[in-house]
This record gives structure tokens, sequence and C-alpha cells, in this order.
């Protein structure tokens, strides 16, 4: 029968003198050392292995990084100004951005130019055929002088256009910048890592809740505050998510979300905006608009859903806290809503003639409006 080392040890303590006792003791507890020694060694060679294996990773991603940006890569982790996203990993367009220190100017070109950003209804091109267009492309048409700038894409909100216009703001300054973010406020709902939630401090309804989770996240926020290898990983997988979740249409926890959800994703709309404005500002932009487009709800005199009613009021406040470096342009064509189809092939995105009616409306706006533009 097999003797454990607890039974051999008890018969020896029985069995033998108190000087044999003690010797014994005195084995099994080199022994013991001796394991627990050579187990801390290999743990501790195993951990500072795995974090210079870490450090490397980190060192080469930083070194990759400076390619296409500049030194302030080397600051990310150390310096809480410092930003980091991706605007397109497929064309490795990294935005790596101190938004305490004002870049240096790039020269003029020689068209003026007016900066679009938004989303598929600013971006345009959504209808069949030749009966497509964009309101910026339109625009261009009937300004030769003005040269209009459209960073508009399908899907965007102000999270990833404040992203993209940091990338291209230190590089070149425009006269004019229109912010037309108005239809995708609310697709940061459901979202865990959306861009203010450190300021906000708030977390969208459909996004589990518990304490090991909380934990979890909370290391999470804090290896992506520091590592920017770990930083690229999260925002590779949060992409790969989006694309999963549009193929399976698992959005549906968004299609009617709370008050409170919709109150707090235009909280992070409004600091997205407001940043854009103050940079802006800081680097010589003279003027900001907040575009509000016409939808087919408009046209149809269809009753207003809390969503608009509420970007509507957020939008007057920041064009109240600005005024007049910021106005809002916004404008109902009087057209019969019968002839809805003629404007528009979904309920939002619009048709050639749809977009040549939004186009003429800004146009229009502009002139009244602006200073500059005249």
């Amino acid at each position: 029968m097999a003797i454990t080392n607890n039974h051999y040890i008890s018969f020896i303590w029985r069995n033998n003198s108190s000087k044999s006792r003690f010797s014994y003791c005195a084995i099994y507890l080199y022994h013991l050392l001796n394991f627990t020694l050579k187990s801390l060694f290999t743990f501790t060679k195993i951990f500072f292995s795995t974090f210079l294996i870490i450090l490397i990773l980190e060192l080469i991603t930083r070194v990759v990084f400076f390619i296409p940006t500049n030194a302030d890569v080397f600051k990310y982790g150390f310096k809480k100004s410092i930003i980091f996203e991706i605007v397109d990993l497929s064309k490795f367009q990294i935005t790596i951005v101190d938004t305490d220190r004002k870049y240096k100017k790039s020269e003029k070109t020689k068209s003026q130019k007016i900066w679009i950003f938004g989303g598929s209804t600013t971006a345009g091109y959504n209808c069949e055929g030749s009966q497509s267009s964009s309101w910026p492309d339109q625009l261009n048409i009937l300004d030769k002088k003005f040269s209009f700038v459209n960073f508009a894409f399908n899907g965007a909100n102000t999270d990833q256009q404040i992203t993209l216009f940091w990338k291209e703001i230190i590089k070149y300054q425009p006269e004019i910048i229109f912010w037309a973010n108005k239809f995708n406020t609310s697709n940061v709902i459901g979202k865990y890592n959306y861009r203010n939630k450190h300021l906000l401090n708030y977390e969208f309804s459909n996004v589990t809740k518990t304490k090991i989770l909380k934990s979890i996240k909370e290391i999470d926020i804090t290896l992506k505050s520091y590592f920017l290898s770990y930083a690229l990983m999260d925002k590779i997988l949060l992409r790969f998510n989006h694309i999963f979740e549009d193929k399976l249409n698992t959005t549906s926890l968004k299609a009617n979300p709370s008050k409170k959800d919709i109150i707090y994703s235009l909280k992070n709309f409004e600091l997205n905006t407001v940043e854009a404005i103050e940079v802006s500002k800081k680097y010589g932009v003279k003027e900001f608009y907040l575009v509000s487009l016409f939808s087919q709800k408009d046209i149809s005199a269809i009753k207003k859903n809390e969503k608009i009613y509420l970007y509507e009021e957020t939008i007057e406040k920041i064009q109240k806290n600005y005024f007049p470096f910021v106005k809002i342009i916004k404008g109902i064509p009087k057209i019969d809503k019968d002839d809805n189809n003629k404007y528009f092939c979904d309920n939002l995105h619009k048709t050639l003639e749809g977009e040549m009616v939004q186009a003429n409306i800004i146009y229009d706006k502009l002139n009244s409006y602006s200073k500059f533009f005249k």
C-alpha cells in the first residue's frame, strides 16, 4: 500500500527520538522551501518572458505606426491628450493626435475648401443607376469657386467622423465645415466602447452588467490606455464585430431604445461636435454649420419621433453657445407628398432630384448666412 508524505512523516514522528524528529522536519522544510523557490523562479521567468514579448510587440507596433503618423505615437499612454484611432486599416490610415498641441499648417491649396462630414445621407449614391448622386457633388456643380470635399461614408456617426476630422485638420485647413450627422446619432446605442464613455460614465441598457464583467472592462480600459498594440487589437476586433452585426442584423435591440439611451447617445454626439467646433476655431476655420437634412417624414408631415426632437434641441443648444461661429442649416422643401418616389428611393436616401433639391436648400442658406462665402 502506498504511503503518502503525511503518513510517512507521522510514522517517523511517532517512532523516533526528538533529535531525529527535528532532522526529518528540517529535511521536509528544506524540500518544501526548495519546491517553493523553484516554482517562484519558474513563475518569475514566465512572467518576465511574457512581459518582454509584450514590450517587444508594443515597440514594433509603435515603430510601424510611426511611418504613417508622427512621433506622438511614442508618447501614447504617457500623455493623456494623445488619441489613437483607425480610420481605414485596409489603406493603413491611422490617426495619432495630441489634442493639446496645435500642428503646423500646411500650405493652402488653390481652391477654397468646404469640408463635409456625415453618414450615408451625405455620402450619397444610395439609389440604383443614374438616378443617384450626393448633395455635396451637386454643390460642386452649383459653385465652382469653392471645392466641396465630402468625407462622409455609410453608417458613420460622430465617433468615427471626429476621428477622420482630426486626421485631416492637422494637415490641411478648410474655410468652412458642414457637420451633417443627424440620422446616425443612435448608432452608438448598444456599444460598450463608444467614444465618450469615460466622460459620460453611462452604459447603454442592453449592455450586460455584472460585477465580473465590470472588473474585466476596467482592466480592458486600462490596457487600452497604455498599450497601443492592445488598443489596435481591440479596434480590429470591434470592426469585425460591426461587420458581423450588420450581416446578421443583430441591431434589433437598437430599434426601440429607451429615452435615457437616446439622451446619452445625443450627449455623446454633442461632445464630439463641440470638440470639432473647438478644434475648428483653433485651426482657423472661418465658419461651422450644423446641417439638418430633410427626410421623407418631413415631406409627408409625419409626426417627428422623440430622437429627432431631442437632436434638434441639442443642435439648437450648440448653436446658442457658439453663435455666430456656428449656425444651423435646415429647410423642408415644398414637395407634394405624392411625389415622394421622385425624390426618395427609400425612407431616408434621396434620388438625384432629391439631392439636387437638398443642395439648393443648403446653397441658398449658405449664401444667406455666410460672410465668407459671399
